[in-house]
């Protein structure tokens, strides 16, 4: 037989040795009788608790205050060393914290420096709520589950035990559990309960799992997990919710009270806490958060390692052309955590510089079916953000901000314009009203995670990250169905390419966008109601129509064509569908007489 197993002091287990050392006062001498007569036995991997006799469970619970760890277990009495090895078929009771299982290294201090705040949230008494928040995949799932996991170390040798004890005195398990909480470690929680609620939420199934997690009965309801939970210690951790979750109603929730409400309305403190993500910040105040933490996207070098984690390190350290690639590859994921997970992915079977080549490509050029994965795992997943936005006038304005190129900060009264004349802000007084309601609906954007704002001495500005900017031109485009359904451009070269394509590239294009473009000569030529081949040779004016579905164009910008040359457009023989238009900074002197 294995030497006994001192829980009060040191730990033998196989020569294996570790020091646990009580906290606060010395025992009593009722606790030392009592662990004089508790007889612990290693057999194999279980550990068996044995107290001889009743006058042991009195001095077990005598010693409630002074006891190092919280012991939720069931005991048994045994006249007999024999007995102690008798299996007995009992329902194990549950871990106070389950390990969840991850794939990712953490990275980074940026994540560390998050799980620092919210364990020190967790040991403040005035805060009981805390919202997690930032845009889909910036990494909110992966803090909770390392906030879970953390907890594990609280709790490692109390699960061992509890695991490994045998009986069936069920009160003096529940009475152990209450009286042997440890006043000295604030974070101790009798239940750490994590629950992933998603956008369409059935809080029935939720409730089934509160009630499997804290081993009740079978069809327990909300009603037996409050009083349940109502005089215990637990973190209750909300993954991925999308609107407020009413906690005593919809899953039988107790309320988490900062401790002074606690203390003032019950009597007795208990730590009741909540810490939840969302993509919404407007969901933080109408769950009432005490705290709330933006994650953000990564910074380079936390990307740099994080892609290479997913993509292949040894192919990407043996190619000084191919490392090179794989980090232009990275910047395209603009720090997005999930972006880099995807494309890391995608790049795993990479070995040559022609491969990552046709990848950079692909994704400057956003042909997203020739990236695996890029579409079910990053786009999809983003899309729930937009699909959940309070109206389609919202949507809409959203999808204009994707008009202009890849990190271009948007001048905000450059951005209302357009949704002003578009229609998109209809129901106003006058110029003002309507600016009003513009800033509006660019704050419940930012709220939502799908634009930044941005701030100069004189002006307000707002950008959309690159990879929702990617997703919401893939959005528009009907999810590849129709990729030059918009053509947005970012430079005069662009122009210049695109005034070579045939007119039945033309034929699906809704809208053109230049914005703060500086302009060369291929404007005019772009603009043109005439064919003008390569050598500027003008041919006879096209009988139909070349961009017969184009009804948005915005060429705004600045001009330093060679010779200045001044136009009169004539839209309508290429453009009949044609119904908004902006050329701002353009080089013409006049429009047709039609416009």
């Amino acid at each position: 037989m294995n030497k006994d197993i001192n829980i009060y002091g040191r730990v033998r287990r196989r020569g294996r040795r570790r020091e646990k050392r009580p906290r606060g006062r010395s025992l009593s001498s009722g606790s030392r009788a009592m662990r004089r007569s508790m007889m612990v036995i290693a057999s194999g991997s279980r550990l068996v608790f044995t107290l001889s006799s009743s006058s042991d469970r009195s001095a077990l619970m005598s010693s409630g205050s002074e006891g190092r760890w919280a012991l939720s277990a069931q005991t048994f009495s045994s006249s007999t060393e024999h007995d102690a090895f008798k299996e007995i078929a009992e329902t194990q009771p549950p871990r106070a914290v389950l390990e969840i299982a991850t794939s990712v290294t953490l990275v980074g201090n940026t994540i560390k420096l998050n799980l620092e705040k919210v364990r020190g949230y967790l040991v403040d008494d005035d805060v009981s709520m805390v919202g997690i928040w930032g845009m889909g995949g910036v990494g909110k799932t992966t803090l909770l589950n390392e906030i879970n996991n953390s907890l594990l170390s609280d709790t490692t040798l109390v699960n061992e035990i509890n695991n490994s004890l045998l009986g069936g005195d069920t009160t003096l398990l529940n009475e152990i559990n209450n009286s042997l909480l440890d006043g000295d470690t604030n974070r101790r929680f009798n239940y750490v309960i994590s629950l992933v609620v998603s956008k369409e939420t059935q809080f029935e199934k939720l409730q089934n799992e509160i009630s499997k997690r804290l081993g009740l009965p079978s069809g327990s309801g909300k009603s037996d997990i409050f009083e349940f939970l109502k005089k215990k210690n637990f973190l209750l951790l909300l993954d991925d919710i999308w609107k407020r979750v009413d906690l005593p109603e919809d899953l039988g929730i107790p309320l988490p009270l900062r401790q002074s409400q606690n203390s003032e309305n019950r009597g007795q403190s208990y730590k009741h806490k909540v810490i939840f993500t969302t993509r919404d910040d407007d969901v933080c105040a109408h769950m009432n958060a005490h705290k709330k933490i933006k994650v953000e996207c990564m910074g380079e070098e936390e990307a740099w390692h994080l892609f290479k984690q997913f993509s292949n390190e040894e192919i990407i350290n043996s190619n000084a052309i191919i490392e090179q690639l794989a980090r232009k590859v990275m910047k395209k994921c603009s720090g997005l955590p999930l972006a880099l997970k995807v494309i890391g992915r995608a790049t795993s079977n990479m070995k040559t510089p022609e491969e990552w080549r046709h990848m950079l490509r692909s994704l400057i050029k956003m042909d997203v079916r020739t990236v695996t994965g890029i579409e079910k795992s990053l786009f999809h997943n983003l899309k729930v953000s937009f699909d959940n936005l309070a109206s389609d006038t919202l949507r809409q304005c959203f999808l204009c901000c994707a008009q202009w190129r890849e990190d271009f900060d948007i001048k905000v009264s450059d951005l209302i314009e357009p949704w002003i004349g578009c229609g998109l802000i209809s129901d106003f007084g006058n110029i003002g009203e309507a600016f009003d309601e513009g800033f509006s609906l660019i704050a419940k954007l930012n709220e939502a995670c799908l634009l930044e704002l941005d701030y100069d001495f004189t002006d307000d500005y707002v950008k959309l990250h690159d990879v929702i900017r990617d997703m919401a031109l893939w959005i528009v485009s009907e999810c590849g169905k129709k990729k030059n359904k918009w053509i947005v451009g970012g430079s005069d070269d662009d122009l210049r390419q695109f005034s070579k394509w045939e007119a039945c590239n033309w034929q699906e294009t809704e809208l053109i966008s230049f914005n703060g473009t500086l302009f060369g000569n291929s404007l005019p030529k772009f603009l043109s109601d005439k064919n003008i081949d390569e050598k500027g040779q003008v041919s006879i004016a096209a009988t139909s129509p070349r961009y017969p579905n184009l009804k948005s164009l915005f060429m705004t910008g600045y001009c330093r064509c060679e010779t200045r040359e001044m136009m009169v457009i004539n839209f309508y023989p290429r453009m009949p569908s044609l119904t908004h238009l902006n050329l701002l900074g353009a080089p013409i002197t006049g429009l047709s007489k039609e416009i």
